[in-house]
């Protein structure tokens, strides 16, 4: 379940996300983790369905990201693509650039600068709310590694014991409407 809600305190870090037009925006502050990968798919898939043809993230105060984010990130990326759009990452920290550098993700993701001055402001963000139960957590996670794993074939050893952990871990779980009455 997503839920947007007007909010401009973002010391407790996540997500703010909105859309204008055909094209949506995210701010991440604190770190860009798995537990963040299912809201951001969500929105950033609604948001291309809705027709938004270019994602936005303001990465300024990202303080890093984990494996699972990244692979949501090049996922959303990827269908951008392939509907004739973009996503780009701007403001990124040395680290974070150097981990889509490392991850082969530069050929899909685009970045940049922004500062006051150049370009429009951001627009007015929303603090994304979302919850995901322990099965959706680990279909996404899984997936975000999976396109990590097609993006470059350099990933495939790095990520290919936890693609078959994710695997044997999401056989185990059942889902809520299929379990037997208590």
């Amino acid at each position: 379940m997503v839920v947007m809600e007007k909010n401009q305190d973002t010391a407790a870090g996540g997500l703010e996300v909105a859309i204008v037009g055909k094209e949506a925006f995210v701010r991440v502050t604190g770190r860009g983790t798995f537990e963040l990968g299912p809201g951001l798919k969500s929105f950033g898939l609604a948001a291309i369905g809705t027709g938004c043809q270019r994602l936005t993230m303001y990465m300024e105060n990202c303080t890093g990201m984990d494996s699972t984010f990244l692979g949501v990130v090049a996922g959303l990326a990827f269908r951008l693509r392939q509907r004739g759009g973009e996503l780009v990452m701007l403001n990124l920290s040395p680290r974070n650039s150097g981990l889509l550098t490392t991850l082969g993700l530069g050929g899909l993701i685009g970045t940049g600068e922004w500062r006051p001055g150049l370009g429009p402001p951001p627009p007015e963000m929303h603090k994304l709310y979302a919850s995901a139960d322990k099965r959706t957590l680990a279909e996404t996670m899984l997936l975000a590694q999976e396109h990590l794993a097609a993006v470059a074939p350099q990933n495939v050893p790095k990520f290919k014991d936890l693609l078959t952990c994710l695997r044997e871990d999401l056989k185990k779980i059942v889902p809520e409407d299929t379990r037997p009455e208590a």
